[in-house]
């Protein structure tokens, strides 16, 4: 076997990758979705997250809806319809990524308690899954802007006290997430 059929069988591979990690990305999205609202109900009725109410649930349910149904009619549209087209896969898993994001920026708004950066890793993961450097690029620059974003529009999203130390260690973790997900891309 010569090395371009190696490379031609190795570029399938991970198109076919690609393409079924799709519809796993996808699934896991409305999962988690779902799974999370059912967790914020179950706490909030619970008392433990006693600053919830239920216009904060129905905020995030709504932004939850608008990304599940424009991830939703992307996917249809593209990708079951154009499986093995790997533009297709490419445009999909940059607008899940975003849409991850976006989810992000819902629960920093509608969920009062200043730990909720911590969902973050939720996109940082989803990134990881397509193997790509350049997804991982994407999903860096987007967790910067939405940090940058929920920091300066967000008042819960400021961590209480020693704002300074608490911001560093913010930034290490999310350092550390991104770190390990492009040891799992290179590796």
């Amino acid at each position: 076997m010569g090395i371009t059929s190696e490379k031609s069988i190795y570029k399938k591979n991970i198109n076919n990758y690609q393409s079924n990690i799709n519809f796993i990305s996808y699934i896991f999205c409305v999962l988690s979705v779902f799974g999370s609202l059912l967790l914020l109900i179950g706490l909030m009725l619970t008392g433990v997250f006693s600053k919830l109410k239920w216009s904060n649930i129905l905020g995030l349910a709504l932004y939850f809806a608008v990304t599940l149904i424009v991830s939703s009619i992307i996917y249809f549209l593209t990708v079951r319809k154009n499986r093995d087209n790997p533009t297709v896969t490419k445009i999909f898993k940059y607008v899940l990524v975003l849409g991850s994001y976006a989810n992000y920026l819902g629960i920093v708004k509608n969920v009062p308690y200043a730990e909720a950066w911590g969902t973050i890793f939720f996109s940082v993961s989803l990134s990881a899954l397509y193997l790509e450097f350049s997804t991982l690029a994407y999903s860096a620059f987007l967790c910067t802007g939405v940090s940058v974003i929920s920091y300066f529009t967000q008042q819960t999203y400021v961590p209480q006290g020693n704002v300074l130390s608490e911001l560093i260690l913010r930034g290490l973790s999310i350092s550390f997430g991104f770190s390990g997900a492009m040891l799992t891309i290179m590796y």
